[in-house]
């Protein structure tokens, strides 16, 4: 999942290395002489199982790269530590361009995800969601 985009497709390790690169060299919005749009800033990766390996792949492909131990607290306990940020109304979701007032198609299942956890079967996004406003608060 990326800041501008995001996708929940549950990848063997040969196939994430390039939907990753993929991602990280693809540009987002602008599109005209001026302005190139926006590009990843920074590719954040679990540090357990095929992370390791990830890790080091993508940093000999050159990308900015960084492991993140999310350390002995469980996923709930995680969310609580950055719920104040969301609370504080400090988290962009982009709006539709078709709605307004609503967010972006492919960001609903995100929010749907956000919003019933922990009472759903799926946390993907919660857990990447924690981790990363985790790392940028703590950055």
């Amino acid at each position: 999942m990326t800041g501008l985009d995001c996708w929940s497709d549950h990848l063997a390790y040969p196939d994430l290395k390039p939907k990753i690169l993929e991602d990280y060299t693809s540009s987002y919005g602008g599109g005209d002489e001026f302005n190139k749009g926006k590009r990843v800033d920074l590719v954040l990766i679990e540090e357990k199982a095929s992370g390791q390996s990830l890790i080091q792949d993508l940093a000999r492909a050159h990308v900015q790269v960084r492991g993140y131990n999310p350390g002995k607290l469980d996923k709930v306990q995680r969310v609580h530590l950055i719920s104040n940020i969301v609370a504080a109304g400090r988290v962009y979701l982009p709006e539709s361009t078709k709605k307004k007032g609503y967010v972006r198609d492919w960001v609903e299942p995100f929010v749907q995800q956000v919003c019933s956890f922990p009472e759903t079967s799926h946390d993907d996004y919660v857990d990447t969601m924690s981790q990363a406003l985790r790392y940028l608060r703590d950055a």
